[in-house]
């Protein structure tokens, strides 16, 4: 199956009292298939950006470009640069 536009605020439910302010898009690209009448999840999911605040340290990061691998049910991100969105770009003159 292909998602498209995945809002990522819907993970605001659940990731309370961890993570708020959640916002961002994705797209994924996966199977589901059964292996002893278990579900399997299988794929990829491509985060165009993600917005968020760490509830305990109250830190916002942003993320723009990443990759969450699905094998056996299991996610994994990919290494990819966290950013404080508060921070403008280094000025290059």
């Amino acid at each position: 199956m292909n998602i498209r536009k995945i809002d990522m605020a819907l993970l605001a439910p659940v990731l309370k009292g961890v993570l708020r302010e959640t916002q961002g898009e994705a797209s994924a690209r996966l199977t589901l298939s059964s292996r002893n009448l278990q579900p399997v999840l299988n794929g990829a999911i491509r985060v165009e950006r993600f917005e968020t605040t760490v509830d305990y340290t109250n830190v916002p990061y942003a993320l723009t470009g990443g990759t969450i691998d699905v094998a056996d049910n299991v996610m994994t991100l990919q290494p990819a640069e966290l950013t404080d969105p508060r921070e403008t770009a280094p000025d290059s003159t």
